[in-house]
């Protein structure tokens, strides 16, 4: 069965509990982002920005929740303030990748994918992140073996990302990535059909 309800109602409770929490407002903002609920995740996300703005996450939620809410010129402003704060996390540097790509500006988004690839052979990127931001800029086969990557070292970021992430859209389009998501035997999953 779909769980987003669960998840989104564990996020609700987590901000009941702790109200002036930046972090519990923007795990609550991602929950509602991937449950299709865009204009409260917006909200949410806002709030953590206004009660930890030096923190990255909530940079990072708002960089999500805009895109979700095919609000890309705020998506790409939230993932400039998420760059700066966290000295280019390569989350964020991957889902601005995507940013860049679905706004036309592809070849801003191949820099920022091979400064991840650079930064992936002198430290630890996650192939996910990368197979993500490869994807949306159109090297779908390259993006595939960086999926495959993902799933034999059992990178976390497949999972949280792969089913359900808006910014994943371009990785699910091939039936090759359906076959990779199938190989984690997760429960049943109808994936979000923001497109």
């Amino acid at each position: 069965g779909d769980r987003r309800e669960e998840g989104i109602e564990q996020g609700r409770q987590c901000v009941e509990v702790d109200p002036l929490s930046g972090y519990a407002n923007a795990l609550h903002a991602l929950c509602l982002s991937v449950g299709n609920c865009p204009d409260e995740a917006n909200a949410f996300a806002d709030k953590a920005r206004e009660l930890d703005p030096d923190a990255f996450l909530p940079h990072m939620t708002t960089q999500i929740t805009r895109y979700g809410a095919g609000l890309l010129d705020e998506a790409l402003a939230a993932a400039a303030t998420g760059l700066a704060v966290s000295g280019r996390h390569p989350w964020s540097l991957a889902f601005y990748a995507v940013g860049l790509a679905d706004a036309g500006r592809v070849e801003e988004a191949r820099a920022a994918v091979a400064e991840l690839n650079a930064r992936a052979t002198g430290g630890y990127v996650q192939p996910f992140m990368r197979a993500m931001a490869t994807a949306a800029t159109g090297d779908i086969d390259r993006a595939m073996v960086l999926s495959s990557q993902a799933l034999r070292e059992g990178d976390p970021a497949l999972v949280l990302f792969g089913r359900n992430l808006p910014e994943s859209r371009h990785l699910r389009a091939d039936p090759r990535f359906t076959e990779i998501l199938s190989e984690l035997k997760l429960p049943d999953w109808t994936p979000a059909t923001n497109s």
